[in-house]
């Protein structure tokens, strides 16, 4: 299996029918081998195949402490129920290592994202000890508990801006960030919102009162998505900076 798992690595083409897949997946998830199960998962491997004894990768996963293939097994979707994997374990290790699908699966199984370990830190602190980014912003949207003394807030704000996570924006302004703050070369969150036009995050910054010049961004993309969302907060800012409301699809901004 061991071959078989190098095989699956190193060669680009490899065909999934050609070797035991599902030996190759069962090693992997005891040896903790994350790269081979997602390999194996984009060859379409079912990834809840069953040995002889009925029992899948993610038990196998578990019962060896794997947690890295443990996680590469939730992220890709393998079935799993909370009663049988420690996800608790499996929680703390996506928030250090930035697996934030695992997040959104175990809350959408009904985790509870706010546990402690022994020492009573949660994955909040973990994601943000280990600058986790996209863990951390998908514990914020997901209403994990946090302050902003225990986290970056800055990180955490330019990153939803990058990655359109209004929540995470609406979340950190709640809890009283500064929403106009600048990185080293003085860009705002308002400025990556609209770089990557991603008018999710940017109408919640101008709904959340962060300032913004038209000529710094998209206002007729914001107008239009302001209009298709229903939110006559965000039109009036844009018009009390001076933005045609009459704008047409085909007329340049």
């Amino acid at each position: 299996m061991a071959e078989d798992c190098r095989l699956i690595l190193n060669e680009e083409d490899f065909n999934v029918d050609e070797i035991d897949g599902s030996a190759a997946l069962f090693h992997a998830a005891r040896e903790d081998l994350p790269d081979v199960v997602k390999r194996l998962h984009s060859k379409g491997l079912d990834l809840d195949t069953t040995d002889n004894e009925g029992k899948t990768a993610v038990f196998y996963a578990n019962r060896n402490r794997s947690l890295h293939a443990l996680c590469a097994l939730i992220e890709c979707y393998a079935d799993f129920d909370l009663d049988e994997i420690d996800g608790k374990a499996a929680l703390f290790h996506a928030a250090k290592e930035d697996y934030a699908g695992v997040l959104f699966l175990l809350k959408h199984r009904g985790f509870d994202h706010n546990i402690t370990d022994d020492e009573g830190k949660t994955a909040v602190f973990y994601a943000n000890r280990n600058g986790s980014m996209g863990v951390l912003c998908e514990l914020i949207e997901r209403s994990a508990r946090f302050n902003l003394e225990e986290i970056d807030g800055k990180a955490a704000l330019f990153y939803a801006a990058k990655k359109n996570q209004g929540g995470v924006v609406f979340k950190l302004k709640s809890q009283g960030l500064d929403l106009n703050i600048t990185d080293d070369e003085g860009k705002t969150a308002m400025f990556y919102a609209n770089q990557n036009h991603n008018m999710v995050s940017l109408c919640r910054l101008i709904n959340c009162g962060a300032k913004f010049n038209l000529d710094e961004i998209d206002g007729k993309a914001a107008l239009f998505y302001a209009a298709r969302i229903g939110h006559a907060g965000i039109v009036s800012d844009l018009k009390s900076q001076g933005l045609d409301l009459n704008l047409t699809n085909d007329e340049a901004s």
